[in-house]
């Protein structure tokens, strides 16, 4: 009679390969964050008690308190601005978000860039305040 080999099974499971798929993931949704987001750039925007909410905008654009520009979530130029602009289609939109300390007249700068570059729906987005 031929003997019989009996097979251990598994007796273990790896998981190095999980491990590695989820701090991949981590890395990726770490990255897609989006860091254009007024409150993730550390941006106090001005109250209104009829704020509503605004839909995604094609370009997103963040004024911070001592004047600097972000466009998407990276260090811009006025010109930088003006360049996207260009680069949008006919139905562009502009999202501009001024903290509440920055000067009127940088914000009316970033919306002449972004006329020059032509997008003209733009809006400005505020915190809901309570209605009382």
């Amino acid at each position: 009679m031929a003997s019989l080999e009996l097979d251990d099974g598994i007796v273990g499971i790896n998981v190095t390969p999980l491990v590695d798929i989820m701090l991949v993931l981590l890395i990726v949704f770490m990255i897609a964050t989006r860091l254009d987001q007024p409150s993730a750039l550390d941006v106090q925007l001005p109250k209104a008690t009829t704020a509503t909410e605004v839909h995604a905008a094609t370009l997103a654009v963040v004024v911070h308190r001592d004047g600097s520009i972000a466009l998407g979530g990276k260090p811009a130029t006025l010109a930088d601005v003006q360049a996207a602009a260009a680069r949008g289609t006919g139905d562009a939109q502009a999202l501009i978000s001024g903290d509440r300390g920055v000067d009127y007249e940088r914000i009316v700068a970033v919306m002449d860039a972004l006329r020059r570059g032509g997008v003209y729906k733009l809006a400005l987005p505020t915190q809901l305040e309570d209605a009382r």
